[in-house]
């Protein structure tokens, strides 16, 4: 009677490590499962918020057109600098805010060198009071946000191809 516990016991084991196992493998493809829904969400937080800024990089670009290369007295009559100046600011705090998403990409520092090249010219739109002075500062806003116009696509094609992969 010992022997037939001892081999009831043997094989109970034996069962039960097996049950593990199968347990074992289920809990790391759930896992692997998570991973991947993680990583999905991850991509798609980053491309909703690369589709913002691209879009606000259009909005603000169209805004500062206005005091742009191709802006003459006529066009620019009845605008103001100062909201202008206001928008192109939070515009800065936008793209620094977002730039984390950039970090995979390398094109964090050449967002950063933007936007500090933007700050001084936004202070000069915004107490420019000659014509010259806004178009001048109106100009060069207007050409630094327009080197982002192709930094911000391409990321959002890159995020688009991550995504489908």
């Amino acid at each position: 009677m010992d022997s037939s516990l001892s081999i009831i016991g043997s094989v109970a084991s034996i069962v039960s490590a097996f049950w593990a196992f199968f347990e074992a493998r289920k809990a790391r493809k759930s896992a692997n499962e998570v991973m991947k829904y993680q990583k999905e969400i991850k991509t798609r937080i980053e491309s909703s918020a690369l589709d913002r800024l691209h879009d606000e990089t259009k909005s603000v670009l169209h805004k500062v057109s206005y005091f742009g290369p191709s802006c003459n007295l006529t066009s620019i009559r009845g605008k103001s600098a100062q909201n202008v100046a206001l928008e192109v600011e939070e515009y800065t705090r936008l793209l620094r805010e977002h730039s984390v998403h950039f970090d995979d990409l390398n094109i964090k520092n050449k967002i950063d060198k933007i936007c500090n090249e933007l700050m001084p010219n936004v202070k000069g739109l915004s107490e420019g009071v000659s014509f010259d002075d806004k178009k001048k500062y109106g100009s060069n806003i207007y050409l630094l946000i327009e080197r982002l116009l192709p930094i911000t696509n391409a990321t959002r094609q890159s995020i688009a191809l991550k995504q489908n992969i």
